[in-house]
């Protein structure tokens, strides 16, 4: 089972959760009855756990039940290398699937240089959308979504044709 941003959660679910660690039971909505998994839980935050724990907003029995194999992947901004392959496995998945979709030099060049403070998540909505305004097979700096050009001073605006 994957938990997206886990260090977000309150303590009420907190709570629940760690009973559900410790025993491997639950309850579904509306039932009475329990029933019992064989699980294994894979966690995602990007919120600091340990950090959190110290604030009180993460309870530590969860906290170090939670803790057992821990993996810190920088954020996407220190990773540049990563974009292209990640631009073109997001492509692949969701660009049509009868033609193929390219990316342009300038096109990747921008994104190359933008901070991407949203991660992947915003890379992957960025592809999407750049994929569904493409005139062609090939994305240009023009299909790019607008705010990448204010970060960038760099006019996305298609030149009128006659």
């Amino acid at each position: 089972l994957f938990l997206d941003e886990i260090g977000n959660i309150d303590m009420d679910l907190q709570k629940k959760l760690l009973r559900f660690l410790e025993t491997g039971r639950f309850r579904r909505v509306g039932e009475t009855e329990e029933i019992q998994v064989d699980s294994r839980l894979i966690l995602a935050t990007n919120v600091d756990l340990s950090d959190a724990v110290k604030k009180g907003e993460i309870r530590k029995d969860l906290f170090y039940r939670m803790d057992v194999i821990s993996l810190t992947i920088p954020p996407l901004r220190k990773r540049m290398e990563d974009i292209p392959l990640l631009i073109g496995e997001m492509i692949e998945q969701y660009g049509n699937r009868n033609s193929k979709i390219e990316m342009s030099t300038d096109a990747m060049d921008i994104l190359m240089q933008y901070d991407w403070p949203g991660n992947i998540r915003e890379l992957k909505s960025v592809i999407t959308k750049s994929i569904l305004f493409a005139d062609s097979d090939v994305i240009t700096p023009y299909d790019l979504p607008g705010h990448l050009a204010v970060h960038y001073k760099v006019a996305l605006r298609k030149p009128k044709t006659r």
